[in-house]
């Protein structure tokens, strides 16, 4: 199987950072609470764009499942279409 040299990339970005996170699991703080993550979304910095494309990216869900914590960095690897 061939891979893209983009995909290849976006692999070893996604395991260096599982990777680290596994090792700062101990000392890492709480999730966000479902009420942080809706006062997120709600502000008044982001776009209407923004909050035309939550309608199909859910991004309550999303912020939700990944376990974002206060001092990470989420990254959107493959954003565009297709």
């Amino acid at each position: 199987m061939k891979m893209s040299r983009n995909a290849l990339i976006a692999g070893i970005a996604v395991g260096a950072c599982l990777s680290l996170s596994s090792s700062l699991s101990a000392q890492a703080p709480a999730t966000l609470s479902p009420q942080r993550i809706a006062a997120i979304i709600a502000s008044p910095d982001r776009s209407a764009a923004d909050r035309t494309n939550d309608l199909r990216r859910k991004p309550e869900q999303m912020l939700g499942f990944i376990g974002l914590r206060p001092g990470l960095v989420a990254l959107d690897l493959s954003a565009a279409g297709g």
